[in-house]
């Protein structure tokens, strides 16, 4: 390499290492961190010191065959994330991906592809969960799919650590054929140890299956240039559509970083078109059932389920998208990352500031080590395969920065991780080998201080990795993660069959041990919701009936004498019908209001506020009805001067009068129907129409305190 060109590849890697980091650029100066720059410098006094003994190690390791290193570094793996699963995690989902993930999964195992609401749905909300009458997550089915081969056998936490396993053999062929055996060997070390690998495959995200497929599509193309085998493009296409399937923008990612390199093979003549198409098949049958499930879920093969949960849950359409632009960041699921400009190419640098600098922090544990990747771009000694790892890694970074969902940390690029390991430990050999050959006329001990950089970094990345990672890290996911541990699995035994629990807070910690089928579980968890309450105890007289502070783990049961199952009213708080699932296509959200302009007290301290476009827009909920009977339905809403007019409908009926929304102050208002409406038992279709506004309103807005659904032989209850 010419001294302008490596000049040149010099800064830019500076420039783009400082730029990883997630804190000020000049404190990479520092080293960034004391403690393992400490380890590693006493490491290095006792490896140089004992040189004898250590290198003698060191050589010996270097002799084991290539096979049995992997073999082991993969049941290591396995063994790693598995105690991690069932050790501090406790066999339990923590996040709610993981919770998703397996409620999907759950029922798949069942032979379905969703599972019926239960007709109180609101009871059940829960985080990136779809409850409009059928009940799945918004998640994409290839992971959940494989995932529930391990509901099936009772072990959904090996599935992961199996892959991860997987992931490792295939690092292991991808970095013989293009680093070799020692710097392939040291990257398996490097991949052991990280605490990413550890701790991802400990979960029931999707990143695992993610990195398999992106490693074994890597790995294909680069046979493809040794032998033209149509079962290897068939293989690429079904790897890819597998992926579409589970994480579609890293398919494209990955379609994106491929695509130049198969058009050289193709115009190279390394391999036929007629046999590079063969490709496409597997792929449009993988991405046909994909946009097949979107068609059974959402009714249309173009809205994904994530489509139908963001227009529902956040003010902007379609945020939840790549892309730059006003509607492009959604504020609800992530409030710390709200875009109320949009979501532009500065937001999406300071956002992949912070991904890189998570990413490198749970790959390395000590950051600075990421400084030994840019080695094997300034010398020759790797090959050219090393611009083929590094692509993976730049296509990432590159893919999701036009993606504005951050998450806390930089798992989006989990995915090229591994390649990422096999690198740096390209970098640490070739750093030896270069300071050997420029000091090959030096003395005995500078020899032996250069022979110990490699075995020291390793060390320290070892120690300080096991000694941070496992005793600290670890021992906090258990108990910080929604407050879900298996506090409540310990107590179930304390519920008898038939029992409603009422979660006062951290539902999922309870969700989690339900199954989808809510006919077929004998203990049902469910929101605390006040006196609405009574609505369950309605639909389950005969239960049993508890309430339950998962945070506080108290619990206590509801005597029979403090339970109200009379079924000749219904109480529904507002909010409690957010998200409206059906709807004009506005969107409506819990406002929290504690009083009126007159100081009357809202019911629950939460409204349900609909943001109308205008007339003609409406919003919809189903409430369920216990007793046929003729009934009158009697609402209090919040009058302002942003409101607007609407009207009611049940079932397609309208009942009046008008409610009429202008107040130039707020006002809470009752509204009584004129006349009464005939209900079944069963599931109704409540509608609010908007007609209009007075000229004085703003908006129109309609705001809902709760609405009751009276029986017509309980004229007290209107008075």
């Amino acid at each position: 390499m010419s001294r302008i060109r490596f000049i040149i590849a010099l800064a830019a890697s500076i420039l783009f290492i400082f730029f990883c980091f997630h804190w000020k650029p000049w404190e990479a100066i520092f080293v960034f961190r004391m403690r393992p720059l400490l380890v590693t410098l006493t490491i290095f006094a006792i490896i140089f010191a004992s040189y004898g003994r250590s290198g003698g190690l060191w050589a010996k390791i270097q002799r084991i065959p290539m096979k049995l290193w992997a073999g082991a570094v993969m049941a290591l793996t396995f063994i790693a994330s598995v105690v991690l699963a069932y050790g501090p995690l406790e066999g339990l989902p923590h996040v709610p991906d993981d919770i998703c993930y397996l409620f999907q999964a759950t029922t798949f195992s069942e032979g379905r592809l969703y599972a019926d609401s239960h007709p109180l749905r609101e009871f059940f909300h829960l985080l990136f969960m779809i409850n409009d009458g059928k009940w799945y997550s918004l998640f994409q089915p290839g992971w959940p799919a494989l995932l529930a081969l391990g509901v099936f056998i009772k072990l959904p936490f090996i599935i992961n650590p199996a892959l991860a396993a997987l992931a490792v053999y295939l690092t292991y062929l991808i970095g013989m054929r293009a680093l070799g055996e020692e710097k392939t060997r040291l990257g398996l070390l490097l991949v052991l140890f990280a605490p990413i690998h550890t701790s991802i495959p400990a979960t029931l995200l999707a990143h695992p299956i993610s990195l398999v497929l992106t490693l074994a599509s890597m790995l294909i193309t680069m046979k493809m240039l040794e032998e033209e085998k149509p079962a290897y493009t068939l293989g690429l296409g079904a790897l890819s559509g597998l992926l579409f399937a589970t994480r579609i923008w890293n398919a494209v990612i990955l379609c994106a970083m491929l695509t130049p390199f198969l058009l050289w093979m193709l115009f190279a003549k390394k391999v036929r078109l007629r046999i590079l198409a063969l490709g496409l098949l597997p792929f449009l049958l993988l991405a046909g059932l994909q946009l097949a499930y979107n068609h059974h879920l959402t009714g249309n093969a173009f809205e994904w389920p994530q489509d139908r949960y963001f227009d529902t849950t956040e003010p902007k359409k379609h945020c939840h998208r790549p892309g730059f632009g006003k509607n492009v960041g959604c504020p609800n699921v992530h409030p710390g990352e709200d875009f109320p400009e949009g979501y532009g190419f500065k937001d999406a640098l300071r956002v992949t500031h912070t991904r890189l600098g998570t990413f490198l922090l749970i790959v390395y544990g000590w950051n600075f080590l990421f400084f030994f990747v840019v080695i094997p771009f300034l010398t020759r000694r790797s090959g050219p395969w090393k611009y083929y790892l590094l692509a993976a890694f730049l296509a990432l970074i590159a893919g999701y920065f036009s993606f504005y969902f951050h998450g806390l940390w930089g798992r989006y690029y989990y995915e090229s991780f591994t390649l990422l390991m096999l690198l740096t430990a390209a970098g640490m050999i070739d750093l030896r080998d270069i300071l050997l050959d420029r000091f090959s006329d030096a003395g005995k001990w500078a020899k032996r201080a250069i022979k110990s950089i490699v075995p020291a970094f390793v060390t320290a990345f070892v120690v300080f990795n096991v000694y941070f990672f496992f005793a600290g890290t670890m021992g906090l996911l258990g108990e910080l993660f929604f407050g879900i541990d298996a506090r409540l699995e310990r107590m179930l035994h304390y519920f008898p069959e038939k029992s409603v629990v009422f979660m006062e807070r951290w539902y999922a910690t309870g969700f989690i041990f339900m199954t989808p089928d809510w006919e077929q579980n004998k203990i049902l968890f469910v929101h605390d919701m006040g006196r609405q309450n009574k609505q369950m105890m309605q639909f389950h007289p005969d239960w049993n009936f508890f309430s339950y502070d998962p945070k506080e783990n108290k619990v206590r049961k509801l005597e029979k004498d403090e339970i109200d199952t009379s079924t000749d009213s219904i109480f529904l708080e507002g909010e409690n019908k957010v998200p409206i699932m059906f709807s004009s296509g506005e969107y409506s959200y819990a406002w929290p209001l504690e009083k009126d302009d007159d100081g009357a007290k809202i019911s629950g301290g939460m409204l349900f506020q609909f943001v109308a476009d205008g007339k003609d827009s409406w919003a919809a909920f189903d409430q369920f009805v216990f007793d046929e009977g003729n009934y009158r339905i009697k609402i209090r809403y919040l009058a302002q001067d942003i409101a607007g007019n609407c009207l009611l409908d049940i079932d397609g009926k309208v009942l009046s009068p008008q409610l009429d929304g202008y107040s130039e102050k707020k006002k809470l208002i009752d509204w009584i129907s004129d006349d009464t409406i005939h209900l079944t038992r069963g599931q109704h279709r409540f509608t609010l129409h908007v007609t209009g506004k007075d000229t004085r309103s703003a908006q129109h807005r309609i705001s809902i305190d709760h609405v009751e659904i009276i029986k017509e032989n309980r004229q007290d209850s209107l008075e």
